[in-house]
């Protein structure tokens, strides 16, 4: 099963989705939560920095052997910022979505021995 919070007035690709898988346990059912962002997005991402990045290193490079200039670095810095930028804005706003999800699983589900250290990784 698949879960995510639904906003009305906000759409955010990069927002927490919870993977539950259950399976019988010994003294009832085990719950598995993986909390994860959509895999074409983590995709998309990895790509755009990936190209940037080296293209980055590329003119920089360049730049250090003597054949460009190191005002070339200015072309890619932006899109450099605005890669991060994108991921860390939307983490920030998907940030209270995963404690909500487990919450929302716990009380489903009745799990009363939830482990006190269980703490999302957002």
């Amino acid at each position: 099963m698949v879960l995510r919070l639904r906003h009305f007035w906000l759409h955010n690709s990069l927002q927490t989705l919870a993977v539950v898988r259950f399976q019988p346990g010994g003294h009832g059912t085990q719950i598995h939560v993986t909390l994860r962002s959509r895999y074409y997005v983590a995709a998309f991402l990895t790509v755009w920095l990936s190209f940037v990045v080296l293209i980055g290193i590329v003119i920089l490079s360049a730049s250090l052997a003597g054949s460009s200039h190191f005002e070339d670095l200015a072309f890619i810095v932006p899109f450099l910022l605005f890669g991060f930028g994108f991921v860390a804005f939307g983490r920030l706003l998907a940030r209270p979505e995963a404690p909500a999800l487990l919450e929302f699983i716990r009380l489903t589900t009745g799990a009363a021995d939830m482990p006190s250290g269980l703490q999302a990784l957002c």
